[in-house]
């Protein structure tokens, strides 16, 4: 299961389950087509980034991402940091960042 904290954007996820997240734009113009949305999670803000990866738009104008078994597979239970950066001809538009939580599941 994934769940987003609509106040602080942070994000829990629940350990073993699919990861599928669809983004929409919080303001219209946000999202264009031709942009790309790059997606990392690290331990901390200063580490390594333990996922990174780059995201073409859908055509309808979102984004959605997704983890393979692999990547999933690298994240232990925890506490984790994550940043979304919307991009578009080399400029970054808008970014988001928060907590990426992952849970034991049932």
């Amino acid at each position: 299961m994934i769940k987003i904290n609509k106040g602080t954007g942070d994000i829990s996820y629940t350990k073993g389950d699919t990861f599928k997240l669809t983004m929409h734009p919080k303001y219209d113009g946000a999202f264009q087509a031709g942009s790309q949305l790059r997606f990392v999670i690290a331990q901390t803000e200063e580490s390594e980034y333990i996922i990174d990866k780059t995201i073409n738009i859908n055509d309808d104008l979102t984004f959605t991402i997704t983890l393979t078994n692999d990547e999933k597979s690298k994240l232990n239970l925890g506490e984790y940091k994550y940043k979304m950066i919307v991009i578009k001809n080399n400029t970054i538009v808008t970014q988001s960042s928060g907590y990426f939580t992952v849970k034991w599941g049932a």
